[in-house]
């Protein structure tokens, strides 16, 4: 295997670092915030929902997740439309962006549906962590420590309310927990980013 010399080993850093930065910049130019506050949203309907009526969690589940892509690219159309981010380096951060978060869905329904799981709320458990998987990478590929505890936290809320829950406790729970820890830290982002503005 062939070994780096000290030159190229400082031009691969600094273009992950330059990665990294874009990252930020077109999460932060695409007030990010919005996005956790839909996602927020949609898990507090949809959980709590799913809690009041788990008979219809299946359409309640599909009506709101086709809203949440719905107003997702909404969001991004508006803010590729925002003379701010018209750079060819932000469209193509926003486009690796949109192609990591495409792929980590896949995933996790993919994982939910075909592993051998035990319990009726494990496919739930899978799909939730690997989505948060989802924010611990992006937390660290933009260098977003909020991003990362954002992943972290609601996978731990998670793994400590399939445990100690029944069934429907644990919807509730994740309507709390799950779209709780989606949607303030969201609210937060963007009261900071208002607070921010010149």
């Amino acid at each position: 295997m062939p070994t780096l010399t000290s030159e190229e080993a400082r031009l691969a850093l600094a273009d992950i670092e330059k990665t990294g930065k874009r990252m930020k910049q077109a999460m932060a130019a695409d007030a990010f915030g919005y996005y956790l506050i839909v996602w927020g949203l949609v898990w507090v309907a949809g959980f709590g929902g799913t809690f009041l009526r788990p008979d219809r969690a299946g359409i309640l589940w599909t009506v709101l997740v086709s809203l949440g892509i719905l107003a997702t690219a909404t969001l991004g159309i508006a803010s590729q439309r925002r003379p701010k981010i018209r750079s060819s380096h932000h469209r193509a951060a926003g486009r690796q962006i949109t192609l990591f978060w495409t792929a980590i869905l896949v995933y996790a329904y993919t994982l939910a549906w075909i592993l051998p799981l035990r319990g009726e709320m494990a496919p739930v458990v899978v799909l939730v962590s690997v989505i948060m998987l989802g924010y611990v990478i992006m937390g660290l590929w933009a260098r977003s420590l909020l991003l990362s505890l954002i992943g972290l936290g609601v996978t731990a809320a998670t793994l400590l309310g399939w445990h100690l829950l029944q069934p429907l406790p644990f919807m509730l729970w994740m309507a709390v927990f799950g779209g709780g820890g989606l949607l303030i830290p969201g609210a937060v982002i963007q009261l900071r980013w208002r607070a921010a503005k010149p």
